[in-house]
């Protein structure tokens, strides 16, 4: 909308939203994931670690750079944003699945007034000038876009394929167990013959080796013990 210089631009945030500039996410990967270092190396830099482990290296070095770079935050604050400058990342992409906001460019667009923010209210209904929020004002727009999220479950989409007897066999999909550790990924996940894999690019790279092996031994007539039991709290 702004690169087609649209007169008014608002956008109606609806909850408190982790926010990560481009400098933050650089400082965590870049170190890792550069010219000189092999994307093979870089990827088990990454996800070698347990995910505990993992999740408080993020969020060590989030407060830091959010430290260094506190006008930053001020600025897309003053303009009306409600945003945390301080975030759980690891926690918000393997638990929550969003709930964070990378700012790619969008953040100076608020900063500068070029984007408008409302906040603590939601649209009720359509008026023949734009729509009407939920505290009663309304807001004048030729365009309305909904940005409201989208199903990833991808045990859904398994049980379009395979049927519900079989999809409903398998396990979820994502987000951390008591351990953790995700759930249903690159392991036994309730039926033979059926993996689940995904998220990230590096993800697929570094953690399609496990699916390779089970395929194997699925092949050979071998079985490879899942690890399953979760220890007491």
């Amino acid at each position: 909308m702004a690169v087609a210089s649209l007169k008014t631009i608002t956008m109606i945030q609806r909850t408190k939203t982790f926010v990560l500039p481009t400098s933050t996410l650089s400082g965590l990967l870049d170190p890792i994931y550069n010219e000189q270092t092999p994307t093979e190396t870089s990827d088990r830099m990454l996800l070698a670690y347990p995910l505990p482990v993992q999740r408080l290296m993020a969020m060590m070095r989030i407060v830091a750079s959010a430290d260094q770079t506190p006008e930053y935050f001020d600025r897309i604050f003053a303009r009306g944003y409600d945003g945390e400058r301080y975030g759980d990342l690891w926690g918000l992409m393997y638990d929550r699945e969003g709930g964070h906001f990378f700012d790619l460019g969008a953040g100076e667009l608020i900063a500068n007034g070029t984007v408008k923010v409302r906040i603590k209210v939601e649209p009720v209904a359509y008026t023949p000038t734009g729509i009407e929020l939920s505290d009663g004002s309304q807001v004048d727009a030729d365009v309305v876009v909904f940005a409201t999220g989208y199903n990833s479950s991808i045990k859904d989409a398994a049980i379009s394929i395979f049927g519900s007897d079989i999809g409903h066999s398998l396990q979820e999909f994502w987000q951390c167990d008591e351990e953790g550790e995700v759930r249903g990924a690159w392991k036994y996940i309730g039926h033979p013959g059926i993996w689940y894999t995904g998220h990230s690019y590096a993800h697929s790279r570094y953690y399609s080796r496990f699916v390779a092996m089970h395929i194997k031994a699925d092949v050979d007539g071998k079985t490879i013990e899942t690890y399953t039991d979760i220890l007491p709290v």
